[in-house]
């Protein structure tokens, strides 16, 4: 069990007042890993295969990286038809702007960027979802339950068969939702033919019915949530097992146990709000919070 101490050093919220112990061997190890995740500005995941691409993860904390994110998705879109032809060539939405939404870019070996999401969480000013899907949303509202929307998630065509690069991007919200943003549930808009998949896959349960989406020029949404829960007893039954486990679901393939904490702690130390200068670069000061961004788009 986590001690107050090693809560502070992981940047959570303490769950009992500091009893004024000795700090345990646990959070001198943290402490440790924290200071060298500082100095780490990428997250290097090595190819398990020849021929497989090697990838890197950035946390977008500038401007130059948040704009290689938000082209890849106008990219990523545009090929879908979720975009007018006249649109600026990046996804950007209000909610970029607020301090605690993250989003990260993977790029590929060629330092090429490869894949993106982001995640958005919920505050008084509500969660993209909510514009087509807010009684659902605020049903588990009434129920105490915390949430964070992942958005905006897409891969280049160029890695559209990369299980590794979908496992590391769908590992981000779940690893970092938990541990770092104490929330209790992942929602997310996906295109109905993908919804077997994520339920298969990440066991994301159906929580709002198909609806026409106008953040992606009406294409068919489906709106999914996956209880934090469920992830935390999946990761402790086969987190981290790999190849070697029969689980059909991503969840072997996630860093488990010390790794997960350590992926963790890697985002929150690089993520960066954005400041002021780069949402007047990127038109967000007055810009309605209900605009592209709000779809996973990955494979449609």
């Amino acid at each position: 069990m986590l001690t107050s101490e090693d809560r502070e050093v992981l940047g959570m919220a303490p769950e009992t007042s500091n009893d004024g112990r000795r700090p345990s061997a646990v959070s001198q190890v943290l402490r440790a890993m924290t200071a060298e995740l500082e100095r780490a500005m990428t997250w290097n995941v090595p190819a398990e295969v020849d021929g497989r691409p090697d990838y890197r993860v950035r946390v977008c904390a500038d401007r130059e990286t948040r704009e290689r994110a938000y082209h890849l998705a106008y990219r990523v879109y545009r090929e879908k038809g979720y975009v007018p032809p006249n649109a600026r060539e990046e996804i950007v939405c209000g909610y970029d702007a607020r301090p605690e939404t993250l989003t990260v870019l993977v790029e590929d070996s060629r330092g090429q960027a490869a894949g993106t999401t982001s995640l958005v969480f919920d505050s008084a000013a509500g969660l993209p979802c909510d514009e087509i899907y807010g009684p659902e949303v605020a049903e588990l509202r009434s129920h105490g339950r915390r949430l964070v929307e992942v958005t905006r998630l897409a891969i280049s065509e160029d890695h559209a068969r990369s299980k590794m690069l979908l496992t590391l991007l769908c590992n981000v919200p779940f690893a970092y939702s938990m541990r770092v943003g104490g929330c209790t549930d992942l929602v997310i808009e996906v295109n109905p033919r993908h919804v077997a998949y994520y339920v298969r896959l990440l066991k994301f349960d159906v929580l709002g019915p198909e609806r026409e989406c106008p953040r992606v020029q009406g294409a068919p949404a489906v709106l999914l949530r996956a209880d934090l829960g469920m992830y935390e007893a999946e990761m402790l039954r086969v987190g981290g097992r790999g190849a070697a486990c029969s689980e059909r679901s991503l969840f072997p393939s996630f860093f488990a146990g010390a790794r997960e904490w350590e992926f963790a702690r890697f985002l929150a130390c690089n993520h960066r709000p954005m400041t002021s200068e780069c949402a007047r670069y990127f038109g967000l000061e007055k810009r309605f919070p209900f605009q592209h961004g709000s779809y996973a788009a990955a494979g449609n």
